[in-house]
């Protein structure tokens, strides 16, 4: 199935009351075209608890500013967690995935994502606080662009305990990248080739 956003500019799907949680929400076995988003997010999984977003081939607009998909909660008020992306295709945009406060317990798990756009990120951490995103698990996924103009995952801060297992990094500038006050940061068995810098 086809859904191409063609109305709009910031978001192609979201929650539309996200000071509410909503739980056990599924985007399934679709493609999702938004080459009309400009700074904004081709999905907005903005306080969802444990859904998921399964076998979706998620395409931006190549814009700067233009995000795959987005999890996080209004802090202090709603949920984000226990979610899962898996089997994905996420491309053309200048981070695929971004995990802000309260997207807790997360797992990305055999997903392709391509960021194209110079200094972006296949999965972007964006906490603003200690603690605000922790114990997720991102397992067996591969992350590349030609031209190495962007990075795997990107931890900015706010983050408590992840794992990065079996995922596979090419053609990046830069692997992954952990900022002082990220911690318990677990990376093992990952493969990583013709990147710029591998981790840093």
């Amino acid at each position: 199935m086809l859904f191409r956003s063609t109305i709009g500019t910031s978001i192609a799907i979201a929650n539309k009351v996200p000071t509410v949680t909503l739980l056990y929400c599924s985007i399934q076995d679709i493609r999702i075209i938004a080459n009309n988003i400009g700074i904004g997010f081709v999905i907005n999984w903005n306080s969802f608890q444990q859904g998921s977003i399964k076998n979706v081939w998620v395409l931006g607009s190549g814009k700067v500013n233009c995000t795959g998909i987005n999890l996080t909660a209004n802090w202090a008020q709603t949920e984000c967690t226990y979610n899962l992306i898996s089997g994905c295709y996420i491309g053309l945009a200048t981070n695929g995935i971004v995990l802000g406060d309260g997207a807790n317990n997360t797992t990305i798990f055999q997903n392709r994502i391509q960021p194209n756009v110079l200094n972006g990120n296949a999965i972007l951490f964006a906490g603003t606080a200690a603690g605000r995103i922790s114990c997720t698990n991102i397992i067996a996924n591969g992350f590349e662009y030609p031209g190495k103009v962007s990075n795997g995952i990107h931890f900015l801060g706010g983050v408590d305990t992840c794992l990065i297992q079996g995922n596979r990094f090419e053609q990046l500038n830069t692997g992954i990248i952990t900022i002082l006050g990220c911690i318990n940061i677990v990376s093992t068995g990952n493969y990583f080739s013709s990147c710029a810098i591998n981790t840093k």
